[in-house]
């Protein structure tokens, strides 16, 4: 019995890390004391991704985390974020499936997420890098585009 207390344990603490850490950032970033916010696990993008997502709740507002071990980026961070076709969106989110759709030359209904910076679609998959302009703008940046097998 108490091995597999400190295996349950052991699994809840291991994988709250980054969990911790999203909602210690929405705490910062929306001045909301740490136990007044929720954290809840969004689905991996692929599996054996060390990106994990994130939905963090909150003092009335509610936010999208990724993060990868113990950095967390808000994906609705206060800005303005610009897909790899120029255009502008609220969300880094919906600037990455924008992009994708744009350089995969596919409907964005088609496209996947794989990871925090790479989609799928229409038989290729595009990686990009996220370039931060100034404190309010940031742009997507195709950094790959390469075929997908079958």
């Amino acid at each position: 019995m108490r091995t597999t207390w400190a295996a349950l344990v052991l699994a809840l603490v291991g994988c709250g890390g980054s969990m911790t850490t999203a909602r210690s950032a929405f705490s910062a970033r929306y001045a909301c004391p740490v136990n007044g916010v929720a954290a809840f696990d969004l689905p991996r993008p692929q599996e054996g991704s060390s990106t994990a997502e994130y939905e963090v709740r909150g003092c009335g507002r509610i936010s999208r985390f990724e993060c990868d071990g113990d950095t967390c980026t808000d994906d609705d961070a206060r800005g303005t974020h610009y897909a790899s076709d120029g255009s502008r969106h609220a969300t880094r989110y919906d600037a990455g499936f924008a992009s994708a759709s744009h350089d995969l030359s596919c409907d964005v209904k088609s496209v996947t997420k794989v990871t925090g910076r790479t989609f799928e679609g229409c038989g290729q998959r595009a990686s990009y890098k996220v370039v931060l302009r100034d404190a309010t703008r940031d742009d997507w940046v195709l950094t790959a585009r390469v075929p997908v097998s079958p």
